[in-house]
């Protein structure tokens, strides 16, 4: 990772993903806490840790909890006449395979395999 990429817009610093993500320095553009101190934080606070991990687990499930939409249905549409497996898909949109899986079969899509094929054995 680049000193450049600290400085993108988007990148989230003052986070434990900014920490994992090598955020480390002085040059840490949070305001508040740095990187570095929220990572120490969190790892010696208990209290801290807990709040944090709530605000994680409650974005999780936000997403979890989200539907697919006429659009989104379009967009599956598309990507598998274009030969894209659900793992694909599901990366594009947001959503679990299953889930992207289970919209397919509703659409009446073919199912892609994901991985290679399975072994089958031949008649001698």
């Amino acid at each position: 990772m680049s000193g450049r990429d600290f400085e993108a817009d988007d990148f989230p610093h003052g986070t434990l993903e900014g920490y994992a993500r090598g955020c480390r320095g002085t040059h840490c553009e949070a305001t508040g806490m740095t990187c570095s101190e929220t990572q120490r934080r969190y790892q010696g606070d208990w209290q801290f840790r807990r709040a944090l991990d709530a605000e994680r687990a409650a974005a999780a499930k936000a997403r979890r909890n989200r539907t697919i939409t006429p659009a989104d249905e379009q967009t599956i549409t598309e990507m598998a006449h274009a030969g894209k497996n659900n793992a694909d898909i599901a990366k594009v949109l947001g959503f679990t395979p299953g889930a992207i899986g289970s919209r397919r079969r509703a659409l009446g899509l073919p199912s892609i395999p994901r991985g290679r094929p399975r072994k089958t054995k031949e008649a001698p």
